[in-house]
């Protein structure tokens, strides 16, 4: 039998060490990466500053996820605000605040002020659901709504927003609300009157038991 090896305080704070460096290896961005992120946030900026936002927020975006830079942060908050996407420019701006914070740069509190700057302005979605069905779901948009949300006013994006119940990949119901600034749209479902509306499909018998009844 080999000698069995004991976990002393050195060789636990060495392993936690060697942890630490893998996983900000795993997060660092490659060298390629690194440079097409800067090669997309040069061209957002151009666009920018030409005042084509629209074709600009997707360059911020897309730089961000190569190398999670603050530069390209704020400048995908600062285009979404002035898209009227208040929600998502909420989201950037509190990220923003929070990368800023944690690596002590000054522009904290420039992130942080445009955040609370939008916050009394951001629409509000709330989905009450009653009498919940396991085989229903609850969507908006394209992502399913978690339970623990409903009945809370969560915020959007200004605009039309689409809440659905599906079964599987079958939309049962609809409803189209839009959300307005400082406001809170609502939508009211009962998941078992929709249930009960729509009643999923019977299983087709078995061969087997097409058999056995006729014979």
């Amino acid at each position: 039998h080999g000698k069995e090896m004991r976990l002393t305080p050195r060789r636990i704070r060495s392993a936690l060490f060697m942890v630490a460096i893998a996983l900000a290896s795993s997060h660092s961005p490659a060298q390629g990466d690194a440079a097409a992120a800067e090669q997309l946030y040069k061209q957002g900026k151009a666009l920018a500053k030409k005042g084509d936002y629209a074709a600009a927020c997707p360059k911020f975006e897309a730089s961000y996820g190569l190398d999670r830079g603050l530069g390209a942060l704020l400048n995908l908050a600062d285009c979404h605000e002035r898209l009227g996407k208040l929600a998502s420019a909420w989201a950037e701006w509190n990220e923003a605040h929070d990368l800023a914070k944690r690596s002590k740069d000054d522009r904290a509190k420039y992130a942080g002020d445009r955040r609370d700057k939008i916050e009394p302005k951001l629409p509000k979605l709330q989905i009450n659901v009653k009498n919940p069905v396991d085989s229903l779901a609850v969507y908006r948009g394209d992502t399913q709504i978690e339970a623990a949300t409903y009945g809370a006013a969560l915020a959007v994006d200004p605009g039309e927003v689409l809440v659905s119940v599906r079964r599987g990949d079958q939309t049962l119901k609809s409803e189209t609300v839009t959300a307005k600034e400082a406001q809170t749209a609502t939508v009211e479902l009962d998941l078992a009157a929709i249930d009960a509306e729509f009643p999923a499909p019977k299983p087709a018998p078995t061969a087997t038991a097409t058999a056995t009844a006729t014979a």
